[in-house]
């Protein structure tokens, strides 16, 4: 009979855990905001809304070899990508986007 006092507690605070790791953030709506540089300023130049095209660009972000050195450019992005999550209050990621002139190399 004690063990079934013990069980019943016991058996609601892993329900309580299980349920909180379901609500993970990968499982939110997220969505990457890309805008071009035009003139002076930035204006949206595509949405991208599918979960499953927003983790493959998260996954070739993490998956990339950075090489970690401090960038000063002359000139504004030529692109922004803005990665929000709107369920959660945290700040956007924002990548800047630099092509070179020759069109061979991306900096970011």
């Amino acid at each position: 009979m004690k063990r079934v006092l013990y069980l019943i507690p016991f058996m609601g605070i892993m329900f309580v855990l299980v349920a909180g790791c379901l609500n993970s953030v990968e499982n939110e709506e997220q969505f990457i905001k890309v805008q071009k540089l035009m003139g002076d300023e930035y204006e949206d130049f595509k949405k991208v809304t599918d979960k499953k095209k927003v983790q493959k660009v998260k996954d070739i972000l993490y998956d990339s070899e950075w090489e970690h050195t401090k960038v000063d450019m002359a000139r504004p992005a030529d692109y922004r990508f803005i990665f929000q999550s709107p369920g959660i209050a945290a700040k956007a990621v924002v990548y800047e986007l630099w092509i070179s002139p020759n069109k061979e190399q991306v900096n970011l």
